[in-house]
């Protein structure tokens, strides 16, 4: 959690905005984001570097 909000629900939305395309509406996304397990079953966020970093920077911006 960052700030009150789920850590996976912010890199997912920063890869969303990230993807936004204003040329084409008709590009299908493609998500930056994976979810995996690590050799102990927990579960782990897999994603750009740049994604966390935009996910941190919005947890800070109030709403």
């Amino acid at each position: 959690m960052l700030n009150g909000r789920s850590l996976e629900d912010l890199v997912r939305e920063a890869d969303r905005a990230q993807f936004l395309c204003h040329s084409s509406k008709c590009q299908p996304f493609h998500s930056s984001v994976e979810i995996t397990r690590n050799d102990k079953g927990m579960r782990c966020l897999t994603a750009p570097e740049i994604l966390f970093r935009k996910a941190i920077l919005s947890s800070m911006e109030e709403r």
